[in-house]
């Protein structure tokens, strides 16, 4: 992926965390780097909450999602995936689950969703 060699040596490169030892927190600043440079958003809230507000091209992916459909909806388990929720409770969830299902580079977006808009605003 591009992103990984355009990074200094202070950032993040997808290499150096080892998803199934810990949960990494991007600050919104990697998080819109990311995104921009083509890394998928998956929305860990509730159906409900998504319909009022989401991160846009952000998949779906709440509480209630399955592990089948977790599975068809990445089908890829080495595409780096960012999940975030209001706060990072429900994003941290389901970036376990994920782990458990082999995705390789699932992150959280700390401070969730309105950490990120919050850090736009400013």
């Amino acid at each position: 992926m591009g992103f990984e060699h355009s990074m200094g040596a202070d950032e993040l490169r997808l290499g150096s965390v080892s998803a199934r030892e810990e949960i990494r927190q991007l600050s919104a600043l990697e998080v819109r780097r990311l995104v921009w440079e083509g890394v998928a958003l998956v929305d860990a809230r509730t159906a409900a909450e998504f319909d009022l507000a989401q991160l846009k091209g952000a998949i779906h992916l709440g509480p209630e999602a399955t592990d089948p459909e977790l599975r068809a909806a990445i089908s890829d388990r080495q595409q780096p995936l960012i999940c975030y929720s209001n706060r990072t409770g429900r994003a941290s969830q389901l970036v376990q689950r994920l782990q458990q299902l082999h995705y390789a580079h699932v992150f959280v977006l700390a401070g969730g969703l309105e950490g990120f808009l919050a850090q736009q605003d400013s």
